[in-house]
């Protein structure tokens, strides 16, 4: 009898047994991988604990599905990581404390308009891209964002993108564990090398901190008015740097006077908006706007023995777009009297 109770109790052990090697079977990361070719990028956000945040966000924001019918796009998904990072460093205890404007406009900034390859689009330069993100104060201007290769590794707005990019039935989209927050002035000079000599021009300025609080605000609603910063070319700003003053007040003070000539926060000014007679204000100048012989929009200062006429240039990349106002290239300096 002890000889068939203990062969039972072998019996029952190898039953147990089997059960929880099957158990750990089906546990493995194979058998609970997801296909993602099997999903279009929505339903695999919504499957994927991993993305709970993202869907929340999504539903908040009436966004899910969105991206789900266009093609050629390029889409970056916030896994939980990233959101649950952007609520706290932005003082939010959950997605539904962020301004649903504002959380819009901040998932639309993860879809670039063009399905580029990052690695070869920013091996050798950087490039600026058009998001799906608009405007808050003008939602016919969609925000740009900065494609470049920092170390190694391609990066949009200084977001590391370095995991796989998988394909699903509607496209392809890359897992990332930093928000791609929408960029700002300043966000645009700090990171762009083709903004280098005023960057140099802000970070040696009497007024940093302040000019940077102001070119590095977040808009989180609709009814706040725009910056515009005034770009002068590179020849001009390096003749600020290097520029011989009279001594009679620092380099520190001098780049703060240039830098505050060139920057309004009274709206966002641009070649194709402004309109003959219209006055623009900075926080140091007033200047008129006008148009040249050939059309070309001018703004003018006055003050000096002769009037400053400075023009406003039109080509690639001299309007660039940012979630807190406009960067205006200029041919010519605001400051000049």
């Amino acid at each position: 009898m002890n000889t068939n109770i203990t062969l039972r109790i072998a019996g029952v052990l190898m039953m147990i047994a089997g059960l929880v090697s099957c158990s750990g079977d089906e546990l493995t990361n194979e058998d609970l991988y997801q296909d993602p070719s099997k999903f279009t990028i929505s339903n695999y956000v919504k499957s994927n604990p991993e993305f709970s945040q993202l869907n929340d966000a999504l539903e908040y924001t009436g966004l899910m599905g969105q991206t789900d019918a266009q093609a050629g796009l390029k889409i970056f998904l916030p896994n939980n990581l990233a959101l649950n990072l952007f609520l706290a460093e932005n003082g939010f205890a959950s997605i539904e404390d962020v301004p649903v404007d504002y959380m819009r406009q901040v998932l639309l900034n993860h879809v670039i308009v063009t399905d580029l390859d990052l690695t070869s689009a920013a091996a050798n330069s950087e490039l600026f891209v058009e998001t799906k993100a608009t405007q808050l104060f003008n939602s016919e201007n969609h925000l740009t964002a900065i494609v470049k290769t920092i170390d190694g590794v391609p990066t949009v707005n200084g977001v590391s993108i370095s995991n796989e990019t998988l394909t699903f039935i509607n496209g392809r989209a890359t897992e990332i564990n930093q928000i791609i927050e929408p960029s700002t002035l300043f966000s645009i000079v700090a990171l762009s090398d083709q903004f280098s000599a005023l960057k140099n021009l802000v970070e040696l300025s009497g007024d940093f901190t302040e000019i940077r609080d102001i070119c590095d605000q977040k808009f989180t609603v609709t009814n706040q008015a725009p910056f515009t910063l005034f770009v002068s070319e590179d020849p001009t700003l390096d003749l600020v740097l290097n520029g011989n003053p009279d001594g009679s007040i620092s380099a520190g003070q001098r780049f703060s006077d240039f830098i505050n000539a060139h920057l309004s926060t009274e709206g966002s000014f641009y070649e194709n908006m402004l309109q003959d007679g219209q006055t623009v204000r900075t926080r140091t100048r007033v200047a008129t706007a006008g148009r040249d012989s050939d059309g070309n929009a001018t703004l003018t200062t006055t003050g000096g023995f002769f009037p400053n006429v400075v023009n406003i240039l039109n080509d690639d990349n001299a309007i660039i777009q940012t979630s807190n106002g406009t960067i205006q290239r200029v041919a010519g300096s605001l400051a000049a009297q």
